[in-house]
């Protein structure tokens, strides 16, 4: 029996949920998204603050080349395919890292992101009845 492809995203998102975690000691605080509609699986929070990033996820188990003209999948008109290779350059290369670094890059890139993208301080709803 193999692994099937939702497994291994699921699989994938926990690694990297967990990952975010134990390489940051604790200061990165991974949420799961019940619905996957815009395209993100997970987010990740620096505890104590209100900044964050929306991640979506993407694991498989085996490396190998896609099959040519793959006919799309349940009616979508086109799908992408893709491969990063971990043994070569290719395009995905500057966005690799070490396991052990994937908690401090995502730190890094939280904290580098315009301040216009973060939430006010002190920013709160409020909703009461009347």
């Amino acid at each position: 029996m193999t692994i099937s492809d939702v497994q291994a995203g699921r699989i994938g998102e926990y690694l990297l949920a967990v990952y975010s975690m134990l390489t940051t000691g604790g200061e990165l605080v991974p949420f799961q998204v019940d619905a996957d509609d815009d395209h993100r699986d997970l987010v990740v929070a620096v505890k104590g603050k209100n900044t964050f990033a929306s991640l979506q996820a993407k694991a498989c188990f085996s490396l190998g080349a896609s099959p040519p003209n793959a006919p799309a999948r349940g009616g979508r008109m086109v799908e992408l395919h893709f491969r990063a290779h971990p043994d070569r350059e290719d395009a995905f290369s500057p966005f690799r890292t070490q396991t052990s670094d994937v908690g401090p890059r995502l730190l890094q890139l939280i904290n580098a992101l315009p301040p216009s993208t973060k939430p006010l301080p002190g920013a709160r709803l409020v909703l009461t009845t009347r």
